[in-house]
Order: C-alpha cells, then structure tokens, then sequence
C-alpha cells in the first residue's frame, strides 16, 4: 500500500501535507461551529449580533477569535465547504501515492495553482485572522505539495506533460454535462470567496455575489 511513489523525499512531502489537510478538513467538516467560536458552546443574539461564551465544545482545532472580534462564530458553512474540499485534495495525494505519480501533471498542477492562490489570499488577509495557524498551514502544505512535484520529476509526473488545448476530448454528451455543472458552480463560488467573501460570510457592511449566508452582524 502506498508504494506507487518511490522516492522518500516525496513520499514525505505528499504525506505531510495529506495529513494536515485531513486534519483541517476533518476539523471543519464536523467541528466548524465550535472551531469558529474558539472552542466554546457559543450562543448569539441575531437582533444585535452579541455572543455569549458557554461550555468547551469538541473541536481538533479552534480559531483562537476573541468574543468580541468579528471572526468569531463567522464562517461556518463556508468551513464546512473548504473541508470536504480538503478532503479531495488529501484523498489525491493518497491517489498519488498508491498508483504512482506518472504523468499525474494534470491533477498535481491545478492543485498546486490553487494552493498557491489561497497562501497568497491568507497572506493578503493576515491581519484580519484571529491566529496565524492556518496561514502557517496553508503555507506549509503549499511547500510540501511544490516540494513533492519536484522530487517526482524523477518518477515521470511531468510525462505528457502539455498546455495545448485541446477541447472537450470526451465523447458522451451526458458525462460532458456532468463534468461542466461542478466546473460551473466552482468557478461561481471561486469568484465570490476570492472577491466577495466577507459579504458572503455575513458582514453587513460588504457586498456579496452570491446570496448571504447569515447576517450576524
């Protein structure tokens, strides 16, 4: 098992950051309410947008946001999405590590684009995190994830590798349809986390693309 990938080097790398993206995503699938109200069973009054600390609740990870600061309890669905993306990015390196990295360009470099575009975004918005600990993560796993693609150079993932485009190469039109919707709906929710996500998470004061999810405040 997981002996697709040769190299330790890469082995390391892969496997460093499927484990922290599985930590994460684990953490804002199940536990993202607790994790955006630092830990604490946390009560809010949607007249005034004022929250009241209760018990510790079960979390892996928690946000360290004060009570009174406009992070905490925001988020949680828009967490809750990032965790199961997460999740299929863990699952890839998984992928990558039991079948082998030959010719895996093509699932390696969007992912690694995309990774590189949320460490720019988290180092943009820095002052605005209640801690540095998924910045550092982001980070961490960005470099682990380039350091893996170029230790597996040696393994053939750059095989084919090629920016041509070639069109739509798949023949059945009912797969096409089902592979443009997710495309579709990605780009739509990329636009409006990138350029509008503090409206979307609910800040009164900021504009939105797609519809708020709950105003707090």
């Amino acid at each position: 098992m997981f002996d697709g990938v040769k190299g330790m080097p890469a082995k390391v790398c892969l496997g460093l950051s499927a484990l922290i993206m599985l930590v994460y995503a684990m953490n804002f699938i199940l536990f993202a309410n607790c994790y955006t109200t630092d830990g604490t069973d946390a009560t809010v009054d949607m007249a005034t947008g004022d929250w009241t600390a209760g018990e510790s609740c079960t979390s892996i990870l928690t946000s360290g946001a004060a009570l009174d600061s406009e992070n905490f309890g925001r988020g949680v669905e828009t967490l809750q999405l990032m965790g199961a993306l997460m999740l299929g990015l863990a699952m890839s390196n998984l992928l990558i590590l039991n079948e082998g990295a030959k010719g895996k360009w093509s699932l390696m470099l969007p992912i690694f684009a995309g990774l590189v575009t949320m460490s720019i975004v988290m180092i943009m918005g820095k002052d605005e995190l209640p801690n540095n600990n998924p910045l550092i993560a982001t980070i961490l796993v960005t470099a682990a994830y380039g350091g893996a693609y170029f230790f597996l150079k040696e393994e053939g993932v750059d095989e084919g590798l090629t920016f041509e485009v070639k069109g739509i190469q798949v023949k059945d039109k009912v797969t096409v349809g089902m592979f443009v919707v997710p495309v579709i709906i990605g780009v739509i929710f990329s636009i409006n986390n990138l350029l509008f996500g503090d409206g979307y998470a609910g800040k009164a004061d900021s504009s939105t693309f797609l519809p708020v999810l709950t105003e707090y405040f």
